[in-house]
């Protein structure tokens, strides 16, 4: 066996053992018990993303069968480990092993690829194996000129598309290829058979939008959009540093010397590969940096941009080491993968025994708030003392009891950790910024009885107390029982659980 594929094996193998470690060790986070809902109520799309994600949780943990952290994570842990094998295959197609062992390091050494990809129920993750899987089958038609490839990209962009809309870029990287350097392939059918393929597996999501007035389209223009279009650096500079720490910064320093390299030795004029995977890389990147002069962003949304330029990283790097054989070619690659290991090390002992000290909150009320570890923290003890509260009051096992909570975060968690294993159906109040795909959620769960009780759930990262719309529709409220979140002998934080009781109407719609 080549010595580069041996060693490929064995970086599979611990870069599975690490994320398994993350998997294990931490509660669902907001976004990841978010799309838990979507498999809960399957559908053609949703307000927030396309469907991929929510059939990604159904079909791993065997059609909600298994629910655990570890099930509801397996689609990621999976596809992470075979995102690894395309992009070594892809870095073998280009050139030869070692291009795609040093692809695959550089890969494993991102946060976004190992962690948010590879470990966090994201849209992501679906999204990026049919991503690589899209350039694999590209540089392949670019290599054999045979159109069933070109087919193949037009299905796998597609798939992606129904994971994240940013996968659109996909054809985009394509397009200015040809546009600029291939031209006589507008002249081939079947690139248009391939766009057609597209766009007809997107269908039903844009159908779901149709009949849903555009709420997810306009949901995200929104975002994105901006009436003032006034220019400002409040979101450039977390968008630009946290591009630069998601992919880690030893690798960001790679890509961008690798990035200069190519051009001051014509290697983009000369190479085809490297022009087209130029193209797939680098307008998500820009767009998002435009963007983020004018509007919030998230800096993992142009993770997917980074994979081509790993492979263009790895192309120069084995360019600059030929004959080095050593298991890390540069001190660089080496440092970027010990500081990958290290980072997570001390992300998952801060998480569960919170070894940095966080400043700590005097308000009880809103204690937590500022310490992010927690989104991944707690919930497990929440759920478990929320069950003995059920007890206590005698309401376990009664099918007419529910929660309601003011926002989707921290709805989605207390849906997952306290509502569903209980089985009590959870509501949230207010706009539908607030509610997101809750609701729909409400709506498919119905309204409130007369006859029902229930509670009110807030906690003291995102307190809430009972507004106008509560208090109005119940004759009693309770004081609040408090449930403490602990780390070690510490309270974090509160969960904050109001007994409502006495519906005023015959029943409780949510309305805005």
């Amino acid at each position: 066996m080549d010595t580069y594929r041996k060693r490929f094996y064995y970086l599979v193998a611990t870069n599975l053992i690490i994320r398994l470690l993350v998997a294990l060790t931490t509660n669902l986070g907001i976004d990841e018990a978010y799309y838990f809902s979507y498999a809960l109520f399957p559908d053609w799309s949703y307000f927030d993303h396309p469907p991929l994600v929510g059939q990604m949780i159904i079909w791993f943990s065997f059609s909600l069968a298994v629910i655990s952290d570890l099930f509801l994570r397996l689609g990621p842990l999976v596809i992470g480990t075979v995102n690894l094998f395309i992009i070594f295959k892809i870095g073998v197609l280009i050139k030869n092993n070692k291009v795609g062992f040093i692809a695959s390091l550089l890969y494993s050494a991102s946060f976004y690829c190992s962690i948010i990809v590879g470990v966090f129920v994201m849209p992501d993750a679906p999204q990026s194996v049919f991503w690589l899987a899209s350039m694999y089958v590209f540089l392949k038609y670019m290599s054999s000129q045979k159109n069933g490839w070109l087919v193949l990209f037009g299905l796998f962009t597609g798939l992606a598309m129904l994971a994240k809309y940013h996968a659109a870029f996909l054809g985009v990287g394509v397009g200015l290829y040809i546009l600029f350097h291939n031209r006589q392939q507008l002249k081939n059918p079947y690139l248009y058979l391939s766009a057609f393929i597209s766009l007809a597996l997107f269908l039903p999501v844009i159908l779901w939008n149709y009949f849903a007035e555009y709420s997810s389209f306009a949901f995200h223009g929104q975002r994105v959009g901006s009436e003032s279009m006034q220019l400002t650096l409040k979101y450039f500079f977390p968008e630009f540093f946290g591009q630069v720490f998601y992919n880690n910064p030893i690798n960001w320093v790679i890509i961008v010397s690798s990035t200069i390299f190519i051009f001051r030795n014509k290697l983009f004029k000369t190479n085809e590969q490297i022009k087209y995977l130029f193209y797939t890389g680098i307008p998500i990147i820009a767009t998002l940096l435009v963007m983020a002069l004018f509007n919030r962003t998230f800096p993992h949304w142009s993770g997917p941009g980074y994979y081509a330029l790993i492979l263009i990283a790895s192309v120069v790097v084995e360019h600059k080491t030929r004959g080095v054989s050593k298991p890390f070619p540069t001190k660089g690659v080496l440092a970027s993968s010990l500081l990958f290991g290290f980072i997570v090390v001390v992300g998952v002992l801060q998480i569960n025994f919170g070894i940095i000290p966080m400043p700590q909150e005097e308000n009880q009320k809103r204690l937590g708030k500022n310490d992010v570890t927690l989104d991944l923290y707690g919930w497990e003890q929440a759920g478990e003392r929320f069950e003995e509260l059920l007890k206590e009051d005698q309401l376990l096992g009664q099918g007419n009891t529910f929660i309601i909570t003011h926002n989707w975060f921290p709805a989605c968690q207390v849906d997952l950790y306290m509502a569903y294993p209980n089985n009590i159906d959870l509501y949230v109040t207010g706009s539908i910024f607030k509610q997101h795909h809750y609701r729909a959620v409400n709506h498919k769960r119905g309204a409130i009885q007369q006859a029902d009780e229930g509670y009110y759930i807030t906690t003291s990262r995102y307190f809430q107390e009972p507004d106008e719309t509560i208090t109005s529709q119940f004759e009693t409220i309770s004081q609040p029982k408090i449930i403490p979140i602990k780390r070690g002998r510490r309270t974090v934080a509160y969960i904050y659980v109001y007994r409502l009781q006495n519906l005023v109407n015959t029943e409780f719609q949510f309305k805005e």
